[in-house]
């Protein structure tokens, strides 16, 4: 925590120098004006007809299918095979997220992609604003989408109507589950295989979802990038790189597993373009407003060389701060007076940011009330480097009393739930590395469990903090027997 402060300052001081770039927010700090426009601009962005078979047109100018086109044509060379890592994964998409973007300010130019933390909803994904106002599930037996704002809408990839069979009582990874794996990722390899077999595809697997009808949904193809929520799902997945880049810029800043000059087709960039979001060209200047995934501490320079780490299959982690962390935190704040303008530099960097309102000073700070919720996991379970030959058997920590609630039990405010497995169907499709998938989503069971029985810890996934950030109120608490 020591130096967290000035670090961050100093960095948002060097944001400026490709200012003015974007900070894209949550969907829910929009104004219900802001998220009009958008859902304006993307029926428009839909409606446009171009040639979706030349991809060598400039992408600003490309209509909504012709994005979901390239996505499934390019498929292979972007995502993991198998055992076999797409490096490109990250930086591919970033591209990708940058020209969607351009293509809806062509159509209005106040529009900045939003992205949706869905750590915020893992408990209850299908009770979220999000989903609800990104046009909630499909209907009937194949699923086809009949709400608005994507009622009528066609898949550019499938034919037929656009998808969506999203089964009640599935869940996601909650923020210290992600955390927990971006901290045991020593390198870009590792956050790849990490972020894209687990998280990202858990998103996929659960909003897709298969169909009565024996069909599945849009996102649970390769087909995903015609729905509209495919957007803001991977814009959190490329805040999630982010993060990691921000937390040991020196280490993970440049961080890549391939060859950094090779073109990404069809666009004419290199990862080299991309892998530095503050560059002062402002091609990919941009930034993201903290969200609830921020509520869990990102450990700097995670699986540095020197950084302790602990193993997950014989240890829990440590899951409390140092205790000088807060102390230093609350000295660290001290550090705006000794800075000139230094609220004025971050309220344009962070729309919302008030001299009273510290939590949006950086993208990956948690910033405790007091003392007394100070608490937090620094969740780690040992540097990633291969996936293991036998994926160990999950067992509740014989020190813990909590176990997770099962998953269709939203009786349980307090306590999390396991994330969603991976369909065997979803992995056979979109051909993802079984172990790997599992060996993720075992990490995270360790995670929730070590969440689970913190004396004290209420997390912000948890389902008693949920329509605090979901306005609709569209989930119902109910009481135990």
């Amino acid at each position: 925590m020591k130096g967290f402060l000035l670090t961050s300052i100093l960095t948002a001081v060097s944001v400026l120098a490709c200012s003015p770039g974007p900070v894209r927010q949550e969907w829910r700090q929009l104004s219900s004006g802001q998220q009009q426009a958008y859902l304006n601009a993307i029926n428009q962005l839909n409606q446009r007809q171009d040639d979706t078979s030349n991809d060598s047109t400039d992408p600003a100018t490309w209509s909504f299918a012709h994005f979901a086109i390239v996505h499934a044509r390019y498929q292979q060379a972007n995502h993991n095979q198998g055992s076999v890592q797409a490096p490109p994964f990250f930086a591919w998409h970033r591209i990708f997220l940058h020209y969607y973007e351009k293509a809806l300010q062509s159509i209005d130019s106040s529009v900045v992609l939003p992205y949706w933390d869905w750590t915020q909803d893992s408990q209850n994904p299908l009770s979220s604003d999000v989903y609800a106002q990104l046009g909630g599930n499909g209907q009937g037996a194949s699923g086809c989408m009949e709400t608005n704002p994507l009622n009528g809408w066609s898949s550019a990839v499938n034919g037929g109507c656009l998808k969506r069979c999203s089964g009640a009582g599935q869940t996601l990874y909650p923020a210290g589950a992600v955390v927990s794996l971006m901290n045991g990722s020593p390198n870009y390899a590792a956050l790849n295989r990490q972020i894209q077999d687990g998280p990202h595809g858990a998103v996929h697997n659960v909003i897709g979802g298969r169909c009565a009808d024996g069909g599945v949904g849009d996102m649970y193809t390769m087909s995903s990038a015609g729905d509209p929520i495919f957007y803001m799902h991977h814009a959190m997945v490329d805040k999630i790189w982010m993060m990691w880049q921000d937390a040991c810029p020196s280490k993970f800043a440049n961080d890549y597993s391939a060859a950094v000059n090779s073109v990404m087709a069809p666009f004419t960039q290199t990862a080299q373009d991309v892998l530095n979001f503050k560059a002062s060209d402002g091609n990919f200047c941009y930034g993201y407003s903290s969200s609830g995934i921020n509520s869990v501490q990102l450990n700097k320079c995670a699986g540095a060389p020197g950084t302790p780490t602990q193993s997950g299959d014989s240890a829990a982690p440590s899951a409390t701060a140092p205790a000088d962390s807060v102390d230093q935190y609350f000295a660290e704040l001290r550090l705006l007076d000794l800075i000139p303008n230094s609220a004025d530099i971050l309220k344009a960097l962070f729309p919302g940011f008030s001299n009273s309102n510290i939590n949006t000073i950086s993208h990956f700070m948690h910033s405790p009330a007091s003392k007394a919720k100070a608490k937090r996991d620094y969740l780690s379970y040992g540097n990633f480097t291969s996936v293991p030959d036998v994926i160990p058997t999950y067992q509740l920590n014989p020190g813990y009393k909590i176990k997770a609630p099962c998953q269709n039990d939203t009786t349980d405010l307090y306590n999390l739930r396991h994330p969603t497995p991976l369909d065997k169907d979803y992995i056979k499709m979109m051909n993802v590395d079984e172990k790997s998938a599992r060996h993720v989503e075992y990490l995270a069971k360790l995670a929730v469990d070590d969440m689970n029985n913190m004396e004290g810890y209420v997390p912000y996934s948890a389902l008693i903090n949920f329509n605090a950030h979901n306005k609709l109120g569209l989930f119902k608490p109910k009481q135990s027997n």
